[in-house]
């Protein structure tokens, strides 16, 4: 080699080094580049540089330092930012642990950290953990307040921007929840807070501009259109004066489309969410939340022009940015695959709409699973009204695809006999899930000796008392509701995170059709009933230990001119109450279930029992007095029913409950309506005297059988006495039944409908006494009862069965209450009763009953007898049992 090359070696390996030797790389620099990288929307460059920090960080200060926490931290939002929540989680928990061990929960860094995380488990849509790291981190501001003065006063400016991003995060979790109301009360009260705080420059500070985006999102979503025009318009002047670049600034605009999507000015909005667009995509916002928000609104106009293709575009972009991630946000993902099976189905791949479908699903049904467990029940019904949405969406679709109706044109149809399965599991895990009965836990707190469990649990039931005297009092305080109301949900839920058997009570477990079905004998069957189409079609989804390759099917239509919730059910309520021989009913309702059940029963088994799960317009319909002509009787001459709220109450019979019950019954009849001769109220509660030959017989017939029986009648069939018994194996109460329907039964009024049904019990035409002696016992009251190991209610009232129905969740009346309150099965009426006919049947079935503990077939051989003498369906067809 000559000494011209190797000079140029020598000169080329200098160059090789000179770089690393005079540009060495501090923390202080691998961090600055991260930090502009991740400014600038490229994240996963940003992810890079912040991990050379993290290892400069260890070198230069050590793993216990500021600048290591800030490295994992940054880390941690990075991988935040590109959805991989696994990562981000891990890196914030180390943060969280080393901030503890450094500086103690009374620290700022130990809050910034809860928050962190928190936000984390929202995006992953965990709203449990989430509420609990929210929780904590506003719990550190409090100890820092009072504990850490020097620290607080130091870190003043600080503290209130951390207390400003909590305060927004709640928002975020309360919309999460279906809680849009309590979002919008957050935001309006930090906004406040914000210009008290900051009165000079509040228009300049960051946190100020990002709340009143945020209020004006809430806003636009519960259609206050109004309300977001100011707010938006501010903000899109101000970030636009700061910095028309910015990723806020795009937000703004994005507002700006909602805004007058919502006020229909439609081609204003895709004007500026087509301009958007174009520039996320040119720039390196690609990929962001922005990126996603912008392609499901564009979808959704897209969509409404009927430019499916256009839509199918955007939608796919979105999927694929969202399956590129990690971790996957419901926020997105959830319209994103909603809009798009819509897309498809409407452009006509029905296949491709199918197989999305199913992936949204299940989706839902994994957040019910996941979320139900740590929700209050106010978090429920807001949860599952957001949910609802979806649901109602595919079961247009499942019908479409079923076969059973011919929507669809053309001979190339798509047909998915497998969708039963579908709907089948979809309806046992969203089905009557709200106000399950969470006292039947109650006992085992009680009996756990744990003082601080039971503390909680009778505080719970204090607040859940008080709210139920304010709810009937017209002089209540609505802020002392809501306090109270906000109390009892924070016990609920310390409650479900801290006991195991409470705990137990509400949880949601995954089950399938075929769980069902495996428990089924022969001569068994399941009919669990689905509304479509606002009630115009009904499906019966039908299991028996001869389907195996999927539940069978069966529709009952309305027809042009009758609709089955309307001129079809007011023939059956008609006949009914005329004593008219119903020849049409059967026909209508059940005729069409009864051939697809036979066609699915091993040739020669004769029908035992039915398992039927009703819905919709089925709550009012007692299927036993239904008429088949052709034969000349009853459905109850053919076959056992026995009615469940979810036919995968099926499987908690077969698991089994060991109740150990004890032969005590309490008995209620002839209330003292009026107490000292003065009404106050009208209309009036007219006395019941029949009713105490029918509660002394009673009596007579359990203390001969050497039962511990409890009459109250007259003065001491108070609503007091009724909520001071415990767990009698029989309740029996013989009054007056009141129910006032509710229309367009929404998540928030569902207390206002467990409020209008009711017994009425002793000094009811005295309702201003207000409070535990009004004499009026309603649903939400009921619900308080403590029942947890009675086996039998029977309400020998007119009515008590009603109650007003909402779609996937069934009755909510005194039926919903007591089952929620512990009792395991209801005797209740559907229409008003003949006194006479009444007692005769209670006294009958209590014969029965007394020899063979079996509760549906005592009261079906008492029906039977009844028949005898009242053969119409008027007299003894009122009363059904619900319940296993």
């Amino acid at each position: 080699m000559s000494f011209d090359q190797n000079f140029m070696r020598i000169i080329i390996g200098l160059l090789l080094i000179l770089p690393i030797l005079g540009y060495s790389q501090t923390w202080k620099d691998w961090n600055h580049q991260g930090l502009e990288l991740y400014n600038s929307g490229n994240y996963e460059a940003s992810l890079e540089k912040y991990t050379l920090a993290l290892r400069e960080a260890e070198k230069e200060y050590g793993k216990h330092s500021d600048e290591y926490l800030t490295s994992a931290s940054n880390i941690a939002y990075s991988y935040r930012a590109i959805g991989d929540f696994n990562n981000a989680g891990q890196h914030f928990q180390q943060v969280i642990q080393g901030v503890f061990e450094k500086k103690g929960p009374a620290h700022l860094d130990y809050a910034e950290a809860q928050e962190n995380l928190a936000k984390l488990y929202l995006s992953a849509g965990d709203l449990d953990r989430a509420e609990q790291y929210l929780n904590s981190a506003m719990q550190s501001l409090v100890d820092i307040f009072n504990s850490n003065k020097t620290h607080y006063e130091d870190n003043i400016y600080r503290f209130s921007n951390l207390f400003i991003t909590i305060s927004n995060s709640r928002a975020s979790l309360f919309n999460s929840k279906g809680q849009i109301m309590a979002a919008i009360a957050e935001m309006e009260e930090l906004v406040q807070w914000i210009k008290g705080a900051f009165p000079d420059d509040y228009p300049q500070e960051g946190y100020y501009r990002n709340a009143i985006g945020n209020l004006s999102e809430y806003y636009l979503q519960s259609g206050k259109a109004d309300s977001a025009r100011p707010l938006i318009l501010e903000r899109l002047e101000l970030e636009k004066a700061l910095d028309p670049k910015s990723l806020d600034y795009l937000y703004s605009l994005q507002s700006l489309g909602s805004l007058y999507r919502i006020e229909e000015n439609y081609d204003s909005a895709l004007m500026v969410w087509d301009d958007l667009l174009s520039t996320i995509e040119a720039g390196s916002f690609s990929g962001t939340d922005l990126h996603l928000a912008n392609l499901i609104n564009k979808s959704e106009m897209a969509i409404q022009y009927q430019d499916y293709e256009s839509a199918i575009s955007c939608l796919g972009k979105a999927l694929e940015i969202q399956e590129n991630r990690i971790g996957i946000n419901p926020k997105f993902y959830h319209p994103t695959l909603s809009n798009l099976a819509g897309a498809y189905w409407f452009a006509g791949n029905l296949a491709q709409a199918d197989s999305i479908y199913s992936r949204l699903m299940e989706r839902v049904i994994d957040g019910v699973v996941r979320n139900f467990t740590f929700l209050s029940d106010n978090e429920k019904r807001s949860f599952y009204a957001d949910q609802r949405f979806y649901i109602d969406d595919y079961l247009g679709f499942a019908l479409t695809v079923s076969d059973l109706v011919p929507l669809q044109e053309g001979p190339e149809k798509y047909i998915n006999k497998d969708v039963s399965q579908a709907l089948y599991d979809l309806q046992i895990m969203t089905k009557a899930i709200i106000l399950n009965p969470s006292d039947k836990m109650g006992n085992r707190i009680l009996n756990s000796g744990d003082e601080s469990l039971i503390n909680a649990l009778n505080q719970w039931k204090a607040l859940k008392e008080r709210l139920a005297m304010l709810y009937g009092s017209p002089e209540a305080n609505a802020e002392e509701i809501r306090n109270i109301e906000f109390e009892g949900e924070e016990y609920e839920k310390w409650l479900i995170r801290n006991s195991r058997n409470f705990r137990e009570g509400f949880t949601v477990t995954r089950k399938s059709w075929r769980d069902i079905q495996k428990t089924l004998k022969p001569g068994e069957v399941a009919v669990e009933m689905v509304r479509f189409v606002d009630g115009l079609l009904y499906g019966a989804l039908i299991l028996t230990d001869k389907t195996i390759e999927r539940p069978a099917m069966a529709l009952m239509s309305s027809t042009q001119s009758r609709h089955l919730e309307r001129e079809y059910y007011s023939f059956y309520s008609n006949a009914i109450g005329f004593k008219i021989q119903d020849t049409l009913s059967y026909e209508v309702y059940w005729k069409p279930v009864m051939e697809v059940i036979k066609d699915n029963l091993t040739k020669g088994q004769r029908l035992e029992k039915i398992y039927f799960s009703p819905e919709g317009i089925y709550n009012q319909i007692n299927l036993n007095t239904l008429f088949i002509p052709e034969k000349g009787h009853y459905l109850i001459d053919e076959v056992e029913i026995n009615l469940v709220s979810n036919s995968r109450d099926i499987l908690m019979e077969h698991e089994g409950e060991n109740r150990d019950p004890v032969n005590a019954a309490a008995i209620f009849g002839n209330p003292a309506f009026t107490l000292d001769g003065k009404k106050s109220v009208f209309p009036y509660f007219d006395d019941l005297p029949g009713t105490r030959l029918e509660i002394l017989a009673i009596d007579n017939k359990l203390t001969g059988a050497g039962w511990n029986t409890s009459v109250f009648e007259a003065g001491s069939a108070s609503k007091e006495s009724l909520k001071s018994i415990e767990n009698p194996r029989i309740l029996h109460i013989a009054t007056h039944g009141f129910f006032k329907d509710q229309e367009n039964l929404g998540a928030a009024s569902i207390i206002n409908v467990l409020l209008n049904s009711g017994i009425a019990l002793a000094g009811a035409n005295n309702q201003n006494l207000m409070g535990a002696q009004d004499g009026i016992l309603t649903a939400f009251e009921a619900i308080n009862l403590t029942l947890d190991h009675t086996d039998l209610v029977v309400l020998s009232a007119c009515e008590t069965g009603l109650g007003t129905t909402h779609p996937g969740e069934g009755v909510y009346g005194l039926q919903r209450a007591l089952r929620a309150a512990g009792a395991r099965q209801i005797l209740i009426s559907l229409w008003k009763v003949d006194d006479r006919a009444t007692q005769d049947l209670m006294s009958t079935f209590y014969d029965q009953w007394i020899k063979t503990g079996d509760t549906i077939s005592s009261f079906r051989e008492a029906q039977t007898m009844l028949r005898i003498k009242y053969p119409d369906p008027y007299f003894w067809g009122a009363f059904i049992v619900s319940g296993l």
